[in-house]
């Protein structure tokens, strides 16, 4: 045993009440029963108090507090992961999401409340287009005006000018 150690297992180790018929693995900890770290309650099968750092690449970056710091991928009712976060099911976010990169949705995107912003984009790249004609869509020439373009023309085929008057052609 190491000096102060309260506790130390070499090999494996098997800790509870009732445990008889439960082996013990041969270089790890078996458990019965809840464990608790930094707390003297464990209301469920793991209870950390404080924060938790899993994986071994950023051992000297502290997690933060009360927060949880993963090195690698995270998957939650996943059987496998190779994003950074892979969510099989339901998610709810209930704060704001920010996505500062290119987003892919592989079905249906419902908004049920609120506005859904994007920037005013141009006749060569509108705010709103097709994967397969990215030049054709909708965007913003101007305040409140709207604009339908088709292969990024510089005069679009149809605009709504923010009086309500319609333009179609040049």
């Amino acid at each position: 045993s190491a000096a102060g150690a309260a506790l130390q297992v070499n090999g494996g180790g098997l800790f509870g009440w009732g445990t008889a018929s439960v082996a013990a693995p041969s270089n790890g900890l078996a458990v019965s029963g809840n464990l608790g770290i930094g707390t003297t309650t464990a209301s469920s099968n793991l209870s950390i108090a404080g924060n938790a750092h899993i994986g071994s690449l950023y051992q000297g970056i502290s997690a933060p507090t009360d927060g949880l710091f993963v090195d690698g991928n995270v998957g939650i009712g996943a059987t496998t992961s190779s994003n950074k976060l892979d969510v099989w099911g339901n998610a709810r976010i209930a704060g704001t999401l920010t996505v500062d990169s290119t987003s892919i949705f592989g079905g249906n995107f419902t908004l049920s409340s609120g506005q859904f912003f994007a920037p005013n984009g141009t006749a060569s790249l509108p705010s709103y287009s097709f994967s397969n004609s990215t030049s054709t869509g909708m965007y913003s020439p101007s305040a409140n005006a709207l604009a339908l373009n088709t292969n990024g023309a510089s005069t679009p085929p149809l605009t709504i000018t923010a009086g309500g008057n319609v333009g179609i052609g040049n």
